[in-house]
């Protein structure tokens, strides 16, 4: 009968099928099994990769030598090892490559600590000569140029100094780039007034615009730290003509914040005199990391009449100061205010 065969032919079509899916399960299978037996070739490191495995190699030997002698006994670990000069020496002609390499680089900066005086870090440091500017914008090789620069003696930092400052166009990068902009701070903090002298006169001479840039606001903040006086001056005078400027991003708070830390009081006055002038730019600050301590150290050093003026305009953005996970900081000293202060606002 009809039925019967289109049972019959639903039977055949739902075994074709089973059929189908074990064979397909078992192609896929094979297919798994052979990869799991296939060596995933590893990618071709941009390195000297001989330099880099000759390296590991010697630094499992080393591993290994330490392991055992430290099996020996407690005489055996007090005597004196020389291991780590070795481990220093052995990467003298393999620095650069090392130090663009993930781990490499950690290793570079394990060798710097362990070198056992400055004349051996300085001998590490010479084979970084010629590749500062490739380095700081590097995501692994920039750490080995801050470690130099935290151990090595700032006189043999020059030829840092050097390269960096060869361009103008250089610097700019420098100080604007994500990596690079932590090795210019930390030769602003490390290196004499008279090393840093060129690199200084760029940063006063762009200091706005890196002033409102992500990266180069902290640069900006670190010569407001570690500036001389002059210098520390000349960005306040930038500071009072841009100020507008200056509060409309992150970056530029921050270096409004960095000067009423660092400046000169006279000079601080100054600017919280600047800011009253535009009331509106004290509650953009309010409302920001620090900016809303610049604000309360602005309202610290306010006379009273200043003070006043400044906690009127404040006090018309409470509500918001006090939901704001920043500008809570400024609401809670507006509050805190003597009682006869609170009572102008009445």
């Amino acid at each position: 009968s009809a039925q019967s065969h289109t049972g019959a032919f639903t039977i055949a079509a739902k075994m074709a099928l089973a059929c189908q899916s074990t064979a397909a399960f078992a192609q896929r299978s094979a297919r798994l099994e052979q990869a799991s037996n296939t060596t995933v070739p590893k990618p071709v490191h941009h390195l000297d990769g001989k330099a880099v495995e000759a390296w590991r190699d010697s630094r499992r030997r080393s591993f290994s030598s330490f392991s055992e002698a430290s099996t020996v006994g407690t005489d055996a670990r007090s005597e004196p090892s020389d291991s780590s000069q070795c481990d220093s020496e052995s990467l003298l002609q393999n620095i650069w490559s090392l130090s663009r390499d993930r781990r490499g680089c950690r290793d570079v900066q394990k060798a710097f600590d362990a070198a056992s005086s400055d004349e051996m870090r300085e001998a590490l440091a010479r084979e970084l000569h010629g590749h500062v500017a490739s380095a700081v914008r590097h995501p692994h090789a920039h750490h080995v140029l801050l470690k130099c620069i935290d151990v090595v003696p700032a006189e043999a930092l020059q030829f840092m100094l050097d390269e960096l400052t060869a361009t103008e166009d250089l610097m700019l990068f420098a100080a604007k780039n994500r990596y690079a902009c932590r090795v210019v701070q930390q030769l602003l903090g490390k290196c004499s007034t008279s090393q840093i002298s060129e690199l200084a006169e760029f940063v006063l001479k762009h200091a706005l615009k890196l002033s409102c840039h992500s990266y180069g606001g902290y640069v900006v903040q670190q010569l407001l730290r570690c500036g001389t006086e002059q210098q520390r001056y000349c960005l306040v005078r930038m500071i009072e003509r841009n100020a507008g400027k200056l509060c409309c991003g992150p970056a530029g708070v921050g270096v409004i914040a960095v000067a009423m830390e660092h400046a000169a009081l006279e000079d601080q006055v100054w600017i919280y005199r600047v800011m009253l002038q535009y009331p509106e730019l004290l509650t953009c600050m309010a409302h920001t990391r620090q900016g809303s301590y610049a604000v309360v150290r602005m309202l610290q050093l306010m006379n009273d009449d200043d003070r006043e003026l400044a906690r009127r305009s404040l006090l018309e953005a409470i509500e918001d100061l006090a939901a704001s996970e920043y500008g809570c900081v400024v609401a809670e000293y507006l509050r805190a205010l003597p009682a006869t202060l609170l009572f102008f606002s009445c």
